[in-house]
């Protein structure tokens, strides 16, 4: 009888793990512009001319969910960051059946929130008071605020200001927005700048660019309490972003870890563009490599 009941308990435990992996797949985001050529040789941009058709691509990929850029270069152009913008986005997410759970502000890498003048910080608090109202018109979850490379918080000053402007962002966005940080610094001086926010600033997580830096997973777990959205991307050790299992980037153990823990997380793929615009295909191997990985924790 107690062996008919393990047997029953494995039964039901390898079922949970099943329903969480299909789970897994439903709500599974892509950053905005992957289904679509590289413009400009970036690997980033948001798609000014294109956007809307890209929304049919994802039929093609199968996944549901998107994570909206704005990036600097046609941040005018960017309905996001346009008073009422909300309306057309809407529009055309609901025609193809697609949502968007988190917005990139991918501007912030080159244009340095941290060395603004107050004129511009000004500004800048306006720009994202706009792009926060429309987001939750849409009903998005996370804005994602990128200070690494150009804008990375190296140093007691700079994590200062940091703070600072973390501070004043979460006083002028509403509470039905997260608000992520995603940075290049070491683990144990991002733990130390996120306690002092006090759970009013979270984590995005992004596997590949700890890759690139070599960071110790063992050492990112201590602050994963305050994770709430994770970046799928592959890079090797401090280069460029390659295709998922070319790089340094240990999904595995990742994975392994996320599976027993008591939280939860988000999901978003940012793979590496494909040779000769075979970015659809490129997709589908990404995530076919995820879907293996699964089954085999």
């Amino acid at each position: 009888m107690i062996c008919q009941i393990g047997k029953l308990q494995k039964v039901f435990s390898n079922l949970y793990k099943m329903i969480d992996k299909k789970k897994f797949k439903k709500k599974l985001s892509i950053t905005q512009g992957r289904h679509l050529k590289v413009i400009n040789n970036k690997i980033q941009i948001f798609p000014k001319k294109n956007w809307k058709n890209e929304l049919k691509l994802f039929n093609l990929t199968k996944l549901n969910f998107i994570e909206w850029v704005i990036s600097g270069d046609n941040f005018k152009k960017n309905p996001m960051c346009q008073i009422n913008g909300y309306k057309i986005i809407k529009k055309y997410l609901n025609m193809n059946h697609i949502k968007c759970r988190s917005i990139d502000l991918d501007f912030i890498v080159k244009d340095n929130p941290l060395k603004f003048s107050n004129k511009k910080m000004k500004t800048f608090m306006e720009e994202i008071k706009i792009i926060t109202s429309n987001a939750v018109k849409i009903g998005i979850k996370y804005v994602i605020f990128p200070f690494l490379e150009n804008s990375s918080p190296n140093g007691i000053l700079k994590q200062k200001k940091l703070i600072s402007i973390l501070n004043e962002i979460r006083k002028k966005t509403s509470n039905k927005i997260l608000v992520l940080i995603e940075t290049d610094l070491k683990p144990d001086e991002l733990l130390r700048i996120i306690k002092k926010m006090k759970n009013k600033i979270f984590i995005n997580y992004d596997i590949g660019n700890s890759a690139s830096k070599n960071f110790d997973f063992n050492e990112e777990k201590k602050y994963f309490r305050f994770v709430k959205n994770i970046h799928l991307k592959d890079r090797v050790k401090n280069g460029s972003t390659v295709r998922f299992g070319h790089g340094n980037a240990n999904f595995k153990k990742m994975f392994n870890f996320v599976k027993n823990n008591k939280n939860s997380y988000d999901f978003n793929l940012q793979p590496a563009r494909a040779k000769s615009n075979k970015d659809i295909e490129e997709i589908k191997l990404n995530v076919e490599y995820i879907n293996k990985l699964l089954k085999n924790l």
